[in-house]
């Protein structure tokens, strides 16, 4: 996700952990070095758990539960037809077969809530139509479409 200045990026993780994180100019994330979950072998060692101690920007959000990851979209106002819902995303998931309702803070440095909305299909990625203020779902195995609207 981009808007302004502002970056926000999934991070498929290792054994559990998947991240969401808050792109800064020259910032180093930790990987493969630190990560909150696990080398899927225990002969692979692990991981540096702490990100800040190691000197690496902490992710703004982890899913310690792996959710399988993959896309996040920001939710127009009119979607919800609630004013002042502010920085409202959806992050799809492919193992949990959900959509993840998040709210951020006013600068994106942690998350207010994240609400799970189970889909029942792996959710490969997410768009938003804004002139029939509907999602789109592009699920997977099988290849389907899907439809997300608030019921009228």
């Amino acid at each position: 996700y981009v808007e302004n200045k502002t970056i926000l990026s999934t991070e498929h993780g290792p054994m559990g952990a998947d991240e969401v994180n808050k792109i800064i100019k020259g910032g180093n994330y930790g990987w493969p070095i630190a990560s909150y979950g696990k080398k899927y072998f225990e002969r692979d060692g692990g991981y540096l758990n702490n990100h800040e101690i190691n000197n690496f920007v902490e992710p703004i959000y982890v899913y310690f539960t792996a959710i399988g990851i993959s896309e996040i979209v920001k939710i127009p106002e009119k979607f919800f037809e609630i004013p002042d819902l502010n920085n409202i995303f959806f992050i799809s998931s492919l193992a949990g077969k959900s959509l993840h309702l998040v709210k951020f803070d006013k600068n994106y440095n942690r998350v207010i809530f994240s609400e799970k909305i189970f889909i029942n299909k792996e959710i490969r990625d997410l768009k938003y139509l804004d002139k029939e203020n509907i999602f789109l779902l592009a699920l997977q195995a099988p290849a389907k479409i899907g439809l997300f609207k608030i019921k009228d």
